[in-house]
């Protein structure tokens, strides 16, 4: 007999990045974005996470835009995120939900790239950003058990 058990299952993220001004003046002039490494979820194989910033998003001229992404070895995904993303310096919080369904990246515009170094909206103090982002996915996990009643034995795939 075959029998399939569902759990809904949570898998805290969270990343501090810290990125120098001076990193960010670089980006800004050459229209890159500075990331943070790639963290993996720790209880969804092969899954990662990450973030990033644009100083001057080469899509959005003079605007600033921060990034979170997801990266999978898996073709489809299933994952419900919340997460948020905090300038704590700057009072600034980007709160969102999402499902990924493939890998995907979440972005916000953050501010101006103008209003990015102005030392009065508190983005850059003591000569650094930092971003904090912490969150939670929501994912579905199948396990199928075979219960061979002959040998009273239960095998499983998980």
């Amino acid at each position: 007999m075959d029998t399939a058990v569902t759990q809904k299952l949570k898998c805290p993220i969270a990343i501090e990045f810290v990125i120098p001004e001076d990193k960010l003046n670089e980006a800004k002039n050459s229209r890159n974005g500075l990331f943070s490494e790639w963290f993996d979820a720790s209880n969804i194989p092969g899954v990662e996470y990450c973030i990033g910033i644009y100083p001057n998003n080469p899509e959005h001229e003079g605007e600033t835009w921060i990034h979170f992404a997801i990266s999978s070895s898996e073709d489809k995904l299933n994952i419900d995120a919340v997460f948020n993303m905090t300038i704590k310096s700057a009072n600034y919080v980007f709160k969102k939900h999402h499902i990924f369904e493939e890998e995907d990246c979440v972005e916000e515009k953050l501010c101006t790239t103008e209003e990015l170094f102005d030392p009065a909206k508190r983005f850059i103090v003591d000569g650094e950003m930092t971003i904090y982002m912490e969150g939670i996915f929501f994912y579905l996990s199948i396990n199928f058990y075979w219960i061979d009643y002959y040998s009273s034995r239960i095998f499983s795939n998980g």
